[in-house]
């Protein structure tokens, strides 16, 4: 594996809105080079509007939080046709979603781990041949505190 690695938006989330996983979500920040697809903003703008929705966030700590977000250190891979195809073979063989699959195969191409908080995915890979190339938040944390 390389020093970069792929978060999907669960993780991105996690990086501003207060969750028990927040600080593993900030040392990923601390410690690699991060890719993620470019949907990964609309993705991050929806889950954090569903905060605002739910009045849980005020107007101006939506906007915040969305500046903020818009400054981390994300290298955005382009969504090709390429790499839409690759999605969508993965989602077929999978089950998995066609976004999260999307996170999956950019990991598939720079041939690192896909960090996310998503279990629902990491069970639909449990019995893949792709379940080496994710991981959950916590347990990466674990592994590069014990590396």
């Amino acid at each position: 594996m390389t020093d970069i690695i792929v978060i999907d938006t669960n993780v991105a989330v996690k990086l501003y809105i207060p969750d028990p996983l927040s600080d593993y979500a900030e040392n990923i920040l601390q410690s690699k080079t991060i890719y993620a697809p470019e949907w990964i903003q609309a993705e991050f703008y929806q889950a954090i509007w569903k905060y605002w929705n739910s009045n849980r966030l005020s107007g101006d700590e939506f906007r915040e939080y969305i500046e903020r977000f818009n400054q981390t250190p994300i290298s955005l891979c382009r969504v090709t046709n390429t790499l839409l195809n690759k999605t969508l073979e993965l989602s077929l063989e999978t089950g998995g979603t066609i976004y999260d699959c999307l996170f999956l195969a950019i990991a598939l191409k720079y041939k690192t781990l896909l960090v996310t908080s998503d279990k629902k995915f990491i069970k639909k890979l449990k019995q893949t041949p792709y379940t080496k190339q994710i991981i959950d938040l916590a347990d990466w944390a674990e592994k590069v505190s014990n590396a």
